[in-house]
């Protein structure tokens, strides 16, 4: 009778025959796993919370007058005219980049395509961000579109590599401790938001 295996059950044997030959007993092995990969952990952590970050941020701006006056209304603070297709346009860009690039990074390979991913966020997070680039809701919608397919890029291959480079005693701590982080960037974005509002009441300096 045959014995069938999942690619996870092939990949943790080998896993731990690897780390049986180098590393030797199990705690020895643990307490190596554990420290075997903290900057990428990190990094991945990083990419989490910058993803939070870029989608969180403009709940911010759009309850802020000044902004909603600037985009939408040249006489009314209070119109939120094309408001809906400016905060849905980065859901739509993530839809579409995690379903196109997301088998990207099967063929490309799994960091090429994340950071593929994050090239593409910061660009579109940089241009958003300058006057110049989106001076009216349309190129700021059209940018925030652009990021969200950056974000989509992003997560399939974020999560891949947190549990390809960790081993099976690890893996769950490393995986949570990635995907613990969208709070810890959604915690810097609103007290950014709330630094700025507090030491700018006047609207004396440019929040985006």
């Amino acid at each position: 009778m045959v014995n069938y295996r999942s690619i996870d059950d092939f990949l943790s044997e080998l896993y731990v025959y690897k780390h049986r030959a180098y590393y030797g007993s199990r705690k020895r092995r643990l307490l190596r796993s554990c420290c075997e990969i903290p900057l990428p952990l990190l990094a991945l952590c990083i990419a989490n919370s910058s993803d939070a970050t870029e989608i969180l941020m403009l709940s911010y701006l759009l309850a802020d007058s000044r902004f909603r006056e600037d985009m939408f209304s040249e006489d009314s603070s209070s119109s939120m005219e094309g408001a809906e297709y400016l905060a849905s346009s980065i859901f739509v860009g993530m839809l579409i980049g995690g379903t196109v690039l997301g088998f990207l990074s099967d063929r490309i390979g799994r960091r090429p395509a994340l950071l593929l991913g994050l090239l593409t966020n910061s660009v579109a997070g940089m241009c958003s961000s300058f006057p110049i680039f989106a001076p009216s809701f349309v190129s700021l919608t059209m940018w925030r579109f652009v990021a969200g397919v950056g974000i989509g890029a992003t997560v399939p291959p974020l999560f891949t590599l947190a549990s390809e480079w960790s081993s099976k005693e690890v893996r769950g701590v490393f995986v949570t401790a990635v995907a613990s982080f969208w709070m810890v960037g959604s915690i810097f974005v609103s007290s950014l938001a709330w630094c700025l509002f507090q030491l700018d009441p006047m609207h004396e300096l440019p929040i985006w």
